[in-house]
């Protein structure tokens, strides 16, 4: 979903009017409430964001329960009417045609110094990505789940049936088993099974939205680690 930011002005001047006829955290809980993961596109550094964007960013996270958080600096690309206005306010970073949505960008902000975005914004990756963050929001995922709102013929419902399993789904979670139960960090231990603690609570069978959460936080906190 690209949600880009819980910013109203932000969104404005990036004319997301569907965003703004919404209430985006209510639309993501009742999206997830059927037991669809939302993966989110989130922006930092409208002309409207100060140095409160990153707080607000991260306590929508926190609130909404979205497990995969794609956020990144924004980026003018070339031609675009971002990029031509930022020219002729010669806010456009030297040398940096495109920028990289995901480590840098190629706009001087209008409300932070750049030093400050970046700063910021690597910070904001290393929390939303912590342990103790994503534990935060599956907790409010999984209890959004309304099992009755799962049709008995979906996907969703066939992996949560046993009978259903195939090798490969097997293997995945093995994997997945084993990648926990014996990781070097004891904070990756104790969130696998705080993670399989609160699932069973909810049902056995939300067991497929808990190993797959738990694939996506081991991919992405092996990316961030390596890169910011």
């Amino acid at each position: 979903m690209g949600i880009e930011t819980p910013n109203k002005a932000s969104l404005e001047i990036a004319n997301k009017q569907t965003n703004l006829k919404l209430d985006i955290k209510k639309a993501v809980r009742k999206i997830q409430s059927n037991g669809i993961m939302v993966y989110s596109g989130l922006v930092v550094g409208f002309d409207t964001d100060d140095l409160d964007i990153f707080a607000a960013q991260e306590a929508f996270l926190r609130a909404s329960g979205i497990i995969v958080p794609m956020i990144g600096m924004l980026v003018a690309a070339k031609n675009t009417k971002l990029w031509k206005r930022l020219e002729k306010e010669n806010r456009l970073v030297p040398d940096r045609e495109y920028g990289d949505q995901e480590r840098t960008t190629n706009i001087i902000p209008m409300r932070m110094t750049l030093e400050e975005l970046q700063t910021h914004y690597y910070e904001l990756i290393r929390k939303v990505h912590g342990v103790e963050h994503f534990w935060l929001r599956y907790q409010s995922f999984i209890r959004q789940i309304d099992l009755d709102k799962i049709y008995p013929d979906s996907i969703l419902a066939r992996y949560m049936e046993v009978r259903n399993l195939r090798f490969d789904l097997l293997r995945w979670t093995l994997r997945i088993v084993v990648l926990y139960v014996f990781a070097s960090e004891s904070a990756h231990r104790r969130l696998f099974f705080k993670v399989m603690g609160l699932t069973a609570a909810k049902s056995i069978k939300s067991l497929p939205l808990a190993l797959n959460a738990l694939a996506y936080f081991k991919s992405l906190d092996i990316y961030v680690k390596r890169n910011f």
